[in-house]
């Protein structure tokens, strides 16, 4: 690769608002990474589903039934939502009432203790299809701020930054997470869903400040997003 085609890469990739769309990525992969893979369903398998309460493996068997059924609940929206995704001017409002939504069912989860298992079902299920339907608003700006020539770097930036998010997320909580699921430190850990619920907005609030919707209709809006004068 030379050096002009270096140049080329790194002048498209600091583009304000392709920076925006990866910070989002960023902010977005907290939820991902806290909520849905490492300290939720650790908690709500071992701590809200309480041992001794419930049969032998009732705490997987209530989460695998939360994580199909947010899924079932996305692929039916999928259709419509991926519809209003690939022709809508306004996209960025739809992906921050989404986003806003997850944050809001999110917040709650601070509040599970052991045996709220129904409401931890319930809670979780609507901050995930929220998050998932919002991811499909997210992915639709790819074309916008991309050409054929580049779009897998750009969409490779979003990818790695959102690595870094997971990465930054799990650095903040480590003085939470330390003690484990001891009876002492339930605290933090329910503490750290509340900050990843936080941590979403503070950083997402960066990608609305800098990304507008497209304005543009009919032939003109196959031409490269990033020569928009919005940027």
């Amino acid at each position: 690769m030379n050096i002009n085609k270096i140049r080329e890469n790194i002048k498209v990739l600091f583009r304000p608002a392709v920076i925006s769309w990866a910070v989002y990525d960023l902010a977005n992969t907290s939820f991902a990474v806290i909520i849905i893979t490492i300290v939720f369903p650790v908690y709500f398998t071992s701590i809200i589903v309480t041992p001794g309460m419930y049969p032998e493996n009732f705490g997987d068997l209530m989460w695998g039934i939360a994580g199909g059924a947010s899924m079932l609940i996305t692929s039916v929206l999928a259709p419509l939502l991926g519809a209003v995704a690939d022709t809508s001017r306004s996209k960025n409002k739809f992906l921050m009432v989404l986003t806003l939504a997850c944050i809001v069912f999110s917040i709650p989860l601070f509040f599970l203790k052991s045996g709220m298992v129904a409401a931890a079902v319930i809670l979780f299920i609507a901050a995930n299809v929220f998050y998932q339907t919002s991811m499909m608003f997210y992915n639709s700006f790819l074309p916008q701020l991309s050409t054929s020539k580049n779009t897998g770097l750009v969409s490779g930036f979003g990818f790695s930054i959102g690595y870094m998010g997971g990465f930054l997320i799990l650095v903040i909580l480590i003085p939470f997470l330390r003690g484990g699921l001891e009876p002492g430190n339930l605290f933090n850990i329910r503490l750290s869903l509340i900050i990843t619920s936080l941590f979403f907005p503070c950083i997402f609030n960066t990608f609305f400040y800098i990304l507008k919707g497209p304005s543009r209709s009919g032939p003109d809006k196959e031409k490269d997003f990033l020569s928009d004068p919005w940027f």
